[in-house]
């Protein structure tokens, strides 16, 4: 398969950039020209596989069937998501819209859609138009976009389409579809300028991609002339079921973009409260997960149990060696804790160290070692000693005397 990088060398980027945990708007989205997109109810696109309805090969099928049925035969679709968006439209037309805003490089591969994601590779949007409900898992981008790379037709996994000319190619070879939607989308993506150049009036200042962006043209003609170079592409014939009086005296043109004036403009794409007050809950929960992924443990939060006072002692091997015959037989490597605080100190490399999480007694608040650091000790005062690999609540020994 080719890399999508080699698909053209006329991006252009159109990639939203927030901060980690600013939620992503109906403006952001362009909801309003997704809605219309997921809405269409012309059935006029050729489903290559066994429809959604269980209709055979070939039928005739909406956009918004076309494309969720085109994401759930990916080989990178899971089982539990491809049971998902097929037991549940609701959560299909939300996943289906999410992925074709990466599928348009709308979303890029760094944004993650939970608020407990961890790396700093990635930043956290909450989405509250798509993601209010309950059971609305998006996943994150990379896994939407890995899944859509890979949506291709048995007959073109070993000779992909890559230009809007291998496209027509094919259907004047009496291949249609020629390659399946989400690849004709990718094409789309990377060749928006010379579509405007070979499909829209002089006069428009606009390609497609911008489409997906801020910009004051109405939403339902935006969809009707992204619906119109879908068919175009994807069904080779004519006449265009997208066209309208203007499309339809101009061949190969497009349909007429109707201008909004600013006012007219703020009435699409406008945030419900609802979707206001459960994206500011979402940043107040990512702001909170944040400061306290990295606060150090206390005693009482995760040793509270511990009451009874041990003399202090250095820390020494255990005669024996680990597990070995005398000493301190199966506990293995300790800690110590002192003044209500666990300080890592990192310690020779072991090949017995692991990163497996230490447990406080109520399940929470893991002492997960960091990758870098997966031979830490614990400093602690009062010396307990704990079995350092240990999945249960730490083991307290009490002793009066090291070996």
């Amino acid at each position: 398969m080719p890399s999508l990088g080699a698909l053209g060398s006329n991006k252009k980027q159109i990639a939203i950039k927030h901060a980690d945990g600013e939620p992503l708007t109906r403006s952001d989205l362009q909801y309003d020209l997704l809605y219309y997109l997921f809405s269409d109810t012309r059935a006029v696109f050729t489903d290559p596989h066994t429809t959604l309805k269980g209709d055979s090969p070939g039928t005739k099928v909406t956009f918004r069937d076309l494309y969720v049925n085109a994401l759930v035969h990916s080989p990178r679709c899971s089982k539990v998501s491809r049971n998902k968006l097929l037991a549940n439209p609701q959560f299909a037309d939300k996943f289906a819209k999410i992925s074709l805003l990466s599928n348009i490089n709308r979303i890029n591969t760094t944004m993650a859609f939970f608020p407990e994601m961890r790396t700093t590779l990635r930043t956290y949007h909450p989405v509250p138009s798509l993601q209010k409900t309950e059971g609305s898992n998006l996943q994150d981008a990379p896994r939407i976009k890995n899944l859509l790379k890979f949506c291709l037709l048995t007959n073109e996994v070993q000779n992909t389409p890559v230009t809007t000319a291998d496209v027509l190619k094919r259907i004047r070879s009496g291949i249609v579809p020629p390659t399946s939607i989400v690849n004709l989308i990718f094409i789309f993506q990377s060749h928006s300028s010379m579509l405007a150049q070979a499909h829209f009036p002089s006069s428009v200042t606009f390609e497609l991609q911008d489409f997906f962006t801020p910009i004051n043209i109405s939403s339902e003609s935006r969809v009707r002339v992204f619906l119109w170079l879908c068919y175009h592409y994807y069904e080779g014939s004519s006449p265009n079921p997208f066209d309208d009086t203007y499309s339809a005296l101009h061949p190969g043109t497009i349909p007429k973009l109707y201008s909004l004036s600013p006012e007219e403009a703020l009435l699409e794409n406008v945030d419900t409260t609802e979707e206001k007050v459960w994206g500011e809950r979402m940043t107040n929960q990512r702001r909170l997960f944040l400061l306290t992924k990295n606060k150090p443990l206390s005693l009482t939060e995760d040793l509270g149990h511990i009451t009874e006072s041990v003399p202090s002692a250095p820390i020494q091997k255990a005669k024996g060696g680990r597990g070995g015959r005398g000493g301190s037989r199966g506990i293995g490597r300790r800690m110590r804790v002192t003044e209500g605080r666990i300080l890592p100190l990192a310690g020779p490399s072991s090949s017995t160290a692991r990163s497996a999480p230490i447990h406080s007694r109520d399940g929470s608040n893991p002492i997960a070692p960091r990758k870098a650091l997966r031979t830490m000790r614990y400093i602690v005062a009062n010396p307990v000693l704990v079995h350092r690999h240990s999945l249960k609540p730490p083991v307290v020994h009490r002793q009066l005397s090291l070996p």
